[in-house]
């Protein structure tokens, strides 16, 4: 026996197909132009600024004479975290919920770094060597790395303890991340040394010419050959062959990005002009629409900052003025 369903039944179901035929319909995605990956813009900083720390896609950290700035949308405030016991220099940020912060003891203008985790803020003495260390690297929360510049060691903080390491080398220690682990490398006049960080310290994985380049990005690093701009990821046991740089008569060149299949080189040319490209993982595609405003005139040098949020900031130094006077923003469509 056929059943009939009451008429309210047939005429709700029909709608409901009609509404999904409708919306599935209608829903089209743009494709983005590989050549035009990014929204630029360009504004100028109010501020005599010293470097730039992202934080997301729309907020910075801006060191000024008078203070340590966040800016977000483009309105800045003055950090005064514990400014009656802690003043302000930097920030280095592994995500909006975990900021390690540069500092000095208000009383006795001691080395200091504040913590904050998760809406908590905690203030740790520095190591005795503070006024010869790096920014920090934060490889997880609760867990940051700073480099001596005066000799080839560096310092784990690891909860509120500072312990050292030596490694070969002149002076300096850089790391990056890679598949989950912490890797670390140093120089001398002739070689590069590459180490694998562990819970008991530094191990030496390799040691080579030093006739390269080296970029850190958000995961990975990737090497420039001096001579013929052969680009190339990091392994354990060697480095993989990306891509060859075609363009040449640039300087300042800036490697950012999430890794070493999708990252972005910036670079300065000989007009002054930015300009940009991107590595895909295939192909390194030149970005077009850079707009005229973002040149560097009259510069020598410029900051960038890491690529946070899909999102990178550079200051150009202006060379009369003698300090930062745009902010040129790049983010990801």
């Amino acid at each position: 026996m056929k059943k009939i369903l009451p008429l309210f039944l047939v005429l709700i179901s029909a709608l409901a197909s009609f509404t999904f035929y409708s919306c599935t319909e209608s829903v089209t995605s743009t494709p983005i132009d590989p050549a035009a990956l990014f929204n630029w813009s360009v504004q100028t900083s109010p501020y005599e600024c010293y470097g730039i720390t992202s934080l997301d896609a729309n907020t910075y950290f801006t060191g000024t004479p008078g203070g340590l700035y966040r800016v977000t949308n483009g309105t800045p405030e003055l950090f005064t975290v514990n400014s009656t016991v802690f003043k302000t220099i930097s920030a280095d940020a592994f995500d909006a919920t975990y900021i390690v912060y540069g500092g000095r003891r208000v009383s006795d203008n001691i080395v200091q770094y504040m913590v904050y985790n998760s809406g908590t803020y905690t203030i740790y003495d520095a190591p005795h060597s503070a006024h010869f260390l790096y920014s920090p690297f934060i490889s997880e929360r609760g867990t940051f790395y700073v480099s001596r510049s005066d000799s080839a060691a560096y310092y784990k903080f690891n909860n509120g303890v500072f312990t050292e390491y030596k490694v070969a080398g002149l002076n300096a220690v850089y790391f990056a991340k890679f598949n989950g682990s912490t890797y670390a490398y140093s120089y001398d006049h002739t070689s590069a040394y590459f180490y694998k960080i562990s819970e008991a310290g530094p191990v030496l994985l390799r040691t080579e010419p030093r006739d390269y380049s080296i970029y850190v990005l958000n995961t990975g690093m990737i090497k420039m050959e001096n001579t013929i701009n052969k680009i190339s990821a990091f392994t354990e046991s060697g480095w993989t062959p990306l891509t060859t740089l075609t363009f040449s008569d640039t300087d300042y060149l800036y490697f950012r990005g999430e890794s070493t299949n999708n990252f972005n080189i910036v670079g300065r040319d000989s007009v002054k002009q930015i300009f940009a490209y991107n590595w895909n993982g295939s192909s390194l595609v030149k970005q077009t629409n850079v707009p005229a405003e973002a040149n560097i005139v009259g510069s020598v040098f410029w900051a960038g900052s890491e690529y946070y949020g899909n999102t990178s900031f550079f200051m150009p130094l202006d060379v009369p003025a003698g300090q930062f006077q745009k902010i040129i923003r790049m983010s990801l469509k």
